[in-house]
């Protein structure tokens, strides 16, 4: 009914009714791997292809699809027609009922698991798919021996209507299909218990050997035999259930009960091929935990004993270290299945550093004392590079020359003072500049130290020398607690970006992925540096600013000689032996005293 509403909107739907032809369009099914149009999916519907609603939208939904995708441009006539086309659609599409079409031996094959359970579940006669039931567990019976294949045959349920089939008799196959039964089941029980929810074995996908059917237990069916027989072989060695052993029929009767009810919960968790919404959510429990530890520490005083114990008897409790209550100690002996039919109580090793031990006293012993370790020295220190090794060098010369320049203050200042004091002057004297580490810290887990104020302080430190570095002699605390605010929002943005390009989804194999030098180019991008910015601030702000201040240094050097110098002219010499070219006869005449009306000479 759909298909035809759809087929009737002839203004809209003439170009979806038919296969493209390749002769139109040579590159359509280069483009499109998938076509799909209206005739095809009515030729589909009759011949019952379809066996879910959501088989039928998806294909109706594609043929939307390959038209948008073939059409990419968006002025295209044909875009518009199929987004019409779409929008009818999901007006239709809830008209639709949910139908979901299953195969007629799988239905049967249901019908009979559902009858054997409620067999079990009213206390009745042992039925055979009990055999199945336990060995798909994973768990030979007690006691049991290899007497070669059987030669039983299932037989149909007494309680099965009359309109099912009964399974076909195949002599040829007969015994090996007893033989390949198990086999299968065995496979199946070899499944990890972490694949399951609550202990079984996680049951095969439809179209294999076991049809899923609604409880989703595992069971092989002999009228599924014939698909597979041919193309698997069937060892004469393989081991069959004896059905004779007095231990595996008191084990089947001791534990019907118990099984019945763990394949009923099983089935409750389910509503056709997913999972039931309704059921409550599986959740762990003391008592399966406890009963889990109590089994553990019992493996590991005697894993023989242990061993037999957990085929059907719980291990003694022992209520004086796990605080067990008598109703969950009377649960726990009520219960005859083996504990790994419930894989939540299982409870994951931890760390021995992590483990709870308590001593005579009760008090918690710590573990942390065996798993201490020195943290490594100069983590928060400036490594080692040429560039770091430039800038203390060029700070080691601002403070030779800042040293140079309070001399010459200094010479200044008593040429113009008539008297000075001793201490009237300061004495400059800088430090060198040596970073402080952190002492020895004693850490017992691995990583870095995550101390936010240790590595605020060594960033501020960072900081400080950079400014000093570009010329400031000192700061304010203030300003310094500002920029160091400042810096740090970037780092935090620089490397957010960073692990947002390290950390993108993988995808195809032909796209292009970003190296780690790309990575670390396309952060800086972003964040509004580049690789130029940075090669000039090394070579003008660093290299040629150490040749800068060193023309300056020696200028002050020179500066600081010329003060400390006699008043001399240009024409006495290097030595000052021309000082008394002009007029030096008066120092040995005593004329030069005339001036100033005193005979030195008498």
């Amino acid at each position: 009914k759909v298909l035809m509403e759809l087929k009737a909107m002839t203004e809209y739907s003439t170009p979806f009714l038919q296969r493209v032809n390749k002769r139109d369009a040579p590159d359509y099914f280069h483009i499109i791997k998938q076509p799909m149009d209206i005739g095809t999916m009515i030729k589909k519907l009759k011949s019952f292809s379809y066996r879910s609603k959501k088989e039928f939208v998806g294909d109706l939904n594609l043929i939307w699809a390959n038209c948008l995708t073939y059409n990419a441009d968006p002025a295209h006539p044909l875009r518009k027609k199929a987004l019409y086309m779409r929008k009818e659609t999901d007006k239709l599409v809830p008209l639709i009922p949910d139908i979901v079409v299953r195969d007629r031996a799988e239905v049967e094959a249901e019908e009979r698991r559902l009858q054997n359970l409620d067999v079990d579940l009213e206390g009745g006669e042992d039925s055979d798919d009990d055999q199945p039931i336990m060995a798909s567990r994973g768990r030979k019976a007690p006691g049991k021996s290899k007497k070669g294949q059987s030669n039983t045959t299932r037989q149909t349920t007494p309680g099965a209507p009359e309109g099912t089939p009964a399974a076909e008799s195949k002599p040829a196959i007969h015994a090996s299909a007893s033989s390949l039964r198990n086999e299968f089941l065995r496979a199946d029980s070899d499944a990890p218990a972490e694949a399951s929810s609550n202990g079984f074995s996680t049951p095969p996908p439809p179209g294999t050997v076991t049809p899923l059917g609604m409880n989703g237990l595992s069971q092989a069916d002999l009228m599924e035999v014939d698909g597979v027989g041919n193309s698997i072989a069937i060892s004469s060695q393989i081991e069959d259930l004896d059905e004779d052993d007095a231990e595996y029929k008191t084990w089947k009767q001791v534990t019907k009960k118990d099984r019945a009810m763990a394949a009923a919960e099983r089935n409750r968790l389910f509503r056709g091929d997913h999972l039931n919404p309704d059921e409550p959510a599986l959740l762990r429990t003391k008592a399966g935990m406890r009963r889990w530890l109590r089994q553990q520490k019992q493996i590991m005083i005697d894993p023989t004993s242990a061993q037999s114990k957990s085929d059907g008897d719980e291990l003694e409790p022992d209520t004086s270290t796990t605080g067990e209550t008598l109703a969950e100690i009377q649960k726990d002996q009520d219960r005859t299945l083996p504990d790994y039919y419930d894989v939540l109580a299982a409870i994951p090793d931890l760390n021995d550093q992590l483990r709870w031990t308590e001593d005579s006293e009760g008090k918690v012993i710590p573990q942390v004392e065996d798993y201490l370790r020195v943290f490594p020295k100069e983590q928060f220190t400036s490594t080692e590079s040429g560039l770091t090794k430039r800038m203390e060098a060029n700070m080691r010369q601002m403070q030779e020359t800042r040293k140079v320049c309070a001399k010459i203050g200094i010479v200044k200042q008593m040429q113009i003072q008539a008297q000075t004091y001793q201490n009237q002057f300061q004495k400059y004297d800088p430090q060198p500049f040596v970073e402080q580490d952190i002492g020895a810290v004693a850490v017992s887990e691995d990583g870095p130290i995550m101390s936010p104020w240790v590595c605020r302080a060594a960033f501020q430190r960072a900081v400080g020398k950079i400014f000093y570095h570009a010329g400031f002699e000192d700061f304010q605390p203030s300003a310094l607690d500002a920029v160091t605010d400042i810096a740090s929002d970037f780092f935090q943005k620089l490397i957010r970006t960073f692990t947002l390009y390290n950390e993108a989804p993988k995808t195809e194999l032909d796209a292009h992925s970003f190296g780690a030098e790309e990575q670390v180019l396309h952060c800086l991008h972003k964040n509004g540096l580049d690789l130029e910015s940075l090669e000039t601030y090394v070579k003008d702000d660093v290299e040629r600013l150490g040749s800068k201040l060193g023309v300056v240094h020696e200028r002050m050097k020179a500066h600081l000689a010329d003060l400390l110098r006699p008043a001399l002219g240009d024409s006495v010499g290097a030595d000052g032996v021309g000082a008394f070219n002009d007029g030096s006869d008066q120092f040995t005449s005593g004329d030069f005293a005339a001036d100033v009306d005193e005979d030195f000479f008498g």
